[in-house]
C-alpha cells in the first residue's frame, strides 16, 4: 500500500494523556458534571479499552478528545495531550488539523456518522485531499486502496455506491477505511461493533488488530463488551458514574478484579457452559449524574457493600500495585473472582461474598 507523505515527530511515551478531565453540561435544570477527573493514558502501538455501560461517559471522554462536544452547552476542565500536546484550548482550525490526520475516530452507527448525499468514495478522499493536499485522483486512488484494505469487495466500484448500498456491516468498513485513509497514530473507535452481529463483529475486530499491526497504531476502545475487551486490549480502563473505578493490564483485571463492579461486569457476560440458564445481570441501573449517591457511586448495586463503610465519603481512586488503580474502600478483605482474559469462555464464575451487613439494594445470591 502506498504511503502519502506525512511529517514524522518522536511521539514521547505516552501518545495520548489524559489527566483529571472534567466534563460540565449545562441543561435547564442546571450545570451537571457527566465526566469527574479522568485520568488515564495510551502509548504508542498500545490498545487501551475503556469499558463501562451506557451512561458510564465513555463516549463523552472519548469525543472530549478531539473537541467534538458542543461548546455552547459543554465545558471541559483538565488536560489532554497528544505527542505532549495540550489539545484542550485549541481553536478550531488548529483542531482540525489534528482531527482524521494524527487522530481518527470510528463511530458507534456509521449510518449518522456518513453523509447519505455524497458517495462513500467523496466521502473518504474528501478527507485525504484536506489533509494531505493531493490531486482529487490521487484521492480517489488512496480511497480505492484503504476500502481494498479494510476487505470491501470490488473497491473501485463500490467507490461510487451511497452508503444506504451498503449492509451494516460493510459501512463499519467503510468507518474504518475512513479513519486510516491518513495513517493517523492514534484511533478512537467508539462501540464500533455493537450494532453488527456476531459473525461480522469477528471479522472487523480481526481486520482492526491487523490494520493496528500493519501501520503501528495505538487505539483507544470504546465498549461495554468484555468478550471484546479480552480479544484486542493490553489496558482496561472501567468507568462507572462518570469517573473511574479501576485500571491495569487486561490480562491481570480479568484474572483478579479489585473493584466490585469490574467483577459485575466480568459475571454479566456469557460463558460458553451456560446454555439453558438464566444469565446474571447486576440489579438495578446507572445512577443520573443529577442524582448520583453519596460515598461510592456504586454501593447501592453493589453486593459487598457495608452501612457506614460505603454510603459516608467517596472513596479515591488508589494504586494497588503493579500499575494498577481501584477506587474501593474494600478491595483489601473482598475476594473478588475474575476469570482468564486469555480463554475461549468468556465469563466468571460465582463470586464469594464476605460477611457484613449489606446496605439496602445489596444482591448476596
Amino acid at each position: 500500500m502506498k504511503s502519502l507523505s506525512k511529517p514524522t515527530a518522536s511521539a514521547p511515551d505516552p501518545l495520548l494523556e489524559i489527566d483529571r478531565l472534567s466534563v460540565d453540561i449545562r441543561s435547564e435544570r442546571g450545570v451537571v458534571r457527566v465526566v469527574d477527573e479522568v485520568s488515564f493514558a495510551v502509548g504508542p502501538r498500545e490498545t487501551v479499552a475503556l469499558v463501562g455501560e451506557s451512561g458510564s461517559g465513555k463516549s463523552v471522554t472519548s469525543m472530549s478528545v478531539l473537541g467534538l462536544l458542543p461548546p455552547r452547552i459543554t465545558r471541559t476542565h483538565g488536560s489532554v495531550r497528544f505527542e505532549g500536546r495540550e489539545l484542550l484550548g485549541l481553536k478550531p482550525g488548529e483542531l482540525d488539523r489534528v482531527r482524521g490526520d494524527d487522530i481518527a475516530m470510528i463511530f458507534q452507527e456509521p449510518m449518522t456518522s456518513l453523509n447519505p448525499a455524497f458517495t462513500v468514495g467523496e466521502q473518504i478522499a474528501e478527507q485525504v485531499r484536506r489533509h494531505r493536499g493531493v490531486s482529487r485522483r490521487a484521492a480517489r486512488d488512496r480511497a480505492v486502496e484503504v476500502l481494498d484494505l479494510v476487505g470491501v469487495p470490488s473497491a473501485a466500484e463500490r467507490l461510487k455506491a451511497y452508503p444506504h448500498e451498503f449492509s451494516g456491516g460493510m459501512r463499519q468498513r467503510v468507518m474504518m477505511a475512513m479513519a486510516l485513509s491518513c495513517e493517523p497514530k492514534l484511533v478512537i473507535a467508539d462501540e464500533p461493533t455493537t450494532a453488527l452481529d456476531v459473525t461480522i463483529q469477528a471479522l472487523v475486530l480481526s481486520e482492526l488488530r491487523a490494520l493496528q499491526e500493519r501501520f503501528g497504531m495505538s487505539v483507544l476502545f470504546i465498549t461495554h463488551d468484555l468478550g471484546v475487551v479480552a480479544e484486542i486490549a493490553d489496558k482496561v480502563v472501567v468507568m462507572y458514574g462518570g469517573h473511574l473505578v479501576e485500571t491495569g493490564r487486561t490480562a491481570e483485571v480479568f484474572a483478579s478484579p479489585r473493584h466490585p463492579y469490574t467483577e459485575a461486569l466480568l459475571r454479566s457476560v456469557p460463558q460458553g457452559d451456560t446454555a439453558g440458564s438464566r444469565l446474571w445481570s447486576i440489579p438495578g441501573t446507572m445512577p443520573t449524574p443529577e442524582a448520583l449517591p453519596r460515598g461510592c457511586r456504586f454501593h447501592p448495586r453493589c453486593p459487598y457493600a457495608q452501612r457506614g463503610v460505603c454510603d459516608t465519603d467517596e472513596p479515591p481512586l488508589e494504586p494497588v500495585g503493579d500499575g494498577r488503580t481501584s477506587r474501593c474502600v474494600r478491595r483489601a478483605d473482598l475476594r473478588l473472582t475474575g476469570i482468564g482474559a486469555d480463554t475461549g469462555g468468556i465469563g466468571a464464575r460465582e463470586a464469594a461474598p464476605l460477611g457484613g451487613p449489606a446496605l439496602p439494594g445489596g444482591d448476596r445470591t
